[in-house]
This record gives C-alpha cells, sequence and structure tokens, in this order.
C-alpha cells in the first residue's frame, strides 16, 4: 500500500495529466528521500488509504443502491473491530454468490440488511481492506484496527465503554450471583437503542433480571419502611399514661432517629454529587429527586436541593448537545457547549470532555491541512484539496494557514 501510493504519486507529478498503468505500462520514476518524508510514515499513509478507499466505495455503493446508509462502509468496517480496539473475526459461509455471516456476529451490522452487507464485505475484500479465510473474515492487517477504532465517535466511545462494563458485569454475576444495581441500569437506559443490537440474549436476560431485582429491593424498602410506621402507629395507641411514661425516652429515640435520618439523606446528597462528577447526570438527578428523609432536611438545604437540580438539569443539556456535536465531527461547537457546562460548575469530568474534544479537533485540523497539501500536487485532486481546507477552516475559524491554502487551491483550480 505504502509503495502503491508513493510511486503514484510520483507519477502524477512526473507525467502531468497521465494515468498511471495505462494498457499495463508502469512508466520508471525517481524517487526522492524529500518525496517520502512528504508522503509521510507508515501508519499516516494507512489511514490515508483508509480514508479514500472509504470514500470511494461509498460512493460506488451510492451509484448501485440510492438508498443505502450514508455511513455504510464506515459501519461494515467498524463491526470487524472489537470494543478494545482489536481485529474481531466474524465466522460465515458462502451460498452461491452471497456471504452468510455468523448469526451471533450479524447483530454487530445491524441495521444494514444481511444482502448489503455482503456485498460490501466483498467490495472491502478487493479493495484489500478485508481477508478472506476459509471459515472467517478479517481485517487484512491489525494496524486498520487501531485506525478504525481511532475514527470512533465520542458516541461510539461511550457504546463501547458500556458494552465492557455489561460484559464485565454479566461476568460477576455468573461468579457470584451479582445483579446490576439500580444506579447501573439507569446510566445504561439512554444507550439501550444502540446496545440492544449488540448484546446476547443471555446478557438481555440478565438485564431484565436485574430490574425485577431491582424493583423487588425497592418494593422490599417500602414494605419496610410502611411497617416502621405502622408500629410507631400502634405504639403511639397503647395508651396516654404510657406514653407519658415514655415521652423522655420517645423524645431522645426521636432525636436520635432525626439525626439518622439527617445523616441519610445528606449521605444521599453526596452519593449524588458522586455520580454528576463521573458524568452521570440521569443518575445524578434521580439520586436528587428522591432524596428520602426529606422532611428532616432544613429549608436551607431543601433550598440547595432544588437549586443544585436546575444547575445539574442545564449541565445535563449543554453536554448532551456538546455530545451531539461531536459526534457528528463539529468539534468547536461542542468544545463550546462543553465550556457553557463548566461555567455552571466545573469537574474532572467535563474538563476531560473539553479536552478529549480538543484533541480530536486538532487531529482533525491537522489531518486536513496535510491532506489538502498533498491534495494539491496530485492530478485531479484540487477539488478534495479545497474541501479538506474549508474543513481545516471549520475547525479552527479564521485560521490563517487555512484561509491561505484555501486561497491558494481555489486560485489553482481557477
Amino acid at each position: 500500500v505504502y509503495l502503491d501510493l508513493l510511486y503514484r504519486e510520483d507519477f502524477a507529478r512526473t507525467y502531468p495529466g497521465e494515468e498511471a498503468g495505462t494498457a499495463g505500462i508502469w512508466k520508471p520514476v525517481e524517487i526522492t528521500r524529500d518525496e517520502i518524508q512528504v508522503l509521510g510514515k507508515m501508519d499516516n499513509v494507512l489511514e490515508k488509504f483508509l480514508r479514500e478507499q472509504q470514500e470511494f466505495l461509498q460512493k460506488e455503493l451510492l451509484k448501485t443502491n440510492a438508498q443505502a446508509d450514508p455511513e455504510a462502509i464506515r459501519k461494515v468496517l467498524d463491526a470487524f473491530v472489537s470494543e478494545e480496539g482489536t481485529k474481531r473475526p466474524i465466522s460465515f459461509e458462502r451460498k452461491a454468490e452471497r456471504l452468510v455471516l455468523d448469526g451471533k456476529m450479524a447483530a454487530f451490522f445491524q441495521p444494514l440488511s444481511p444482502e448489503l452487507t455482503s456485498t460490501i464485505c466483498i467490495s472491502l475484500e478487493k479493495a484489500r481492506l478485508l481477508r478472506f479465510g476459509d471459515s472467517h473474515i478479517e481485517l487484512a492487517h491489525d494496524a486498520l484496527a487501531a485506525i478504525v477504532d481511532g475514527q470512533r465517535s465520542a458516541q461510539q466511545r461511550s457504546l463501547r465503554d458500556a458494552l465492557n462494563r455489561l460484559n464485565s458485569a454479566y461476568r460477576e454475576h455468573e461468579a457470584t450471583g451479582e445483579y446490576l444495581s439500580r444506579r447501573q441500569l439507569n446510566s445504561l437506559e439512554a444507550l439501550m437503542p444502540l446496545l440492544t443490537p449488540r448484546i446476547s440474549q443471555d446478557i438481555k436476560g440478565f438485564m431484565a433480571a436485574s430490574e425485577e431485582h431491582a424493583l423487588a429491593l425497592e418494593q422490599a424498602e417500602l414494605v419496610a419502611e410502611r411497617k416502621k410506621r405502622q408500629t410507631a402507629r400502634r405504639f403511639a395507641a397503647a395508651g396516654f399514661a404510657l406514653a407519658m411514661l415514655a415521652m423522655a425516652g420517645f423524645y431522645a429515640a426521636s432525636l436520635q432517629y432525626r439525626a439518622a435520618a439527617q445523616n441519610a439523606a445528606e449521605a444521599r446528597l453526596n452519593f449524588a454529587h458522586t455520580l454528576k462528577v463521573e458524568g452521570k447526570y440521569d443518575a445524578a438527578l434521580d439520586q436528587l429527586e428522591d432524596i428520602r428523609f426529606k422532611s428532616v432536611l432544613r429549608n436551607t438545604q431543601l433550598e440547595q436541593v432544588a437549586k443544585t437540580k436546575d444547575m445539574w438539569q442545564k449541565i445535563k443539556n449543554y453536554i448532551q448537545e456538546g455530545d451531539k456535536m461531536a459526534a457528528v465531527d463539529d468539534f468547536p461547537k461542542a468544545i463550546e457547549s462543553y465550556r457553557q457546562a463548566a461555567q455552571i460548575e466545573n469537574d474532572a469530568h467535563i474538563d476531560n470532555l473539553i479536552n478529549q474534544t480538543t484533541k480530536d479537533l486538532e487531529t482533525t485540523y491537522s489531518e486536513a491541512i496535510r491532506d489538502g497539501q498533498l491534495l494539491m500536487s496530485t492530478r485531479g485532486g484540487i477539488e478534495r484539496a479545497i474541501q479538506k481546507f474549508e474543513l481545516a477552516g471549520r475547525m479552527k475559524p479564521g485560521d490563517g494557514t487555512a484561509s491561505r491554502l484555501l486561497q491558494e487551491s481555489k486560485a489553482k483550480r481557477n
């Protein structure tokens, strides 16, 4: 791949206007050290090759299937990479001209149809991105898995982390019988539409059983609380005389109960803050909404809870908007949303989002500048070079380098 791309780029400079390999004739070229350095390292070249093939194959697919998913090629490649960023071999068998993927693995390709998936796999094999064995298909090289993993969006990374947590919890359940807690179930709820096609029936059953277990625990807690109140009422009805004798002891016990209830409520408040710092805003808000013993909280504490709920809801909205922008690679808007969240109440989770998205922005900007400069020197590459410089400009509005290169490429096209 590296030598092929090196040859073709040098050919375009040496023989302007000609097509490499015409009629099976490969003209000689002289490759210099400077040209090798401009092309870049192996990993960069392989990443560029992957992106070009993805774009080309997606356009070819849409020519014959206009209704196909605009991200179909990328989604199929993504299925061949595990949550840990390594190659995921997928078993298959041939039936006539079509590939039939292993039933358990087919879920990784949803919602793409089996027919479309088969067509794409065959085209990826011709493009040297997939390799077919006797009984399985896998990426042609380990390095491709790392590149595909690096292209995953923030949402895909969240999905990968959720799958890892879920699989780990299931293994723990098989060993100890432990179920997912209500907090864990709430943290997975937002990703369930994406998780469902990727998890086995065993794990789906495990999650359903965990939901039933959590409901049973909550019901048991309510019953226990109700029994406590009934017991208290029976003691109160025992008689005025006995109540008078026991009043001093009851008063002391009441003070102890209120102190214990106050501690329990404050502990739940602290737990809510922990969930918020971990970025689990829905679960944190649920804790604030469901704080037990609210009756023992002071007015100032109740006001602070209400104020905190309002702040966290706004932070959640900004984070969700930022994640939505990051998922479509609009990193400047994503960073702006995260910073608005930080202005309300900053924490390590928000800082991490800002730092990671800033890195994604810088990477996208640098790649766009580099690719655009390479495309300017290739035959027929000027339009794509303009697109790359426009992308760099969107990453960094007002950037002098992107603006200058965009003007130069447009002038060269004209």
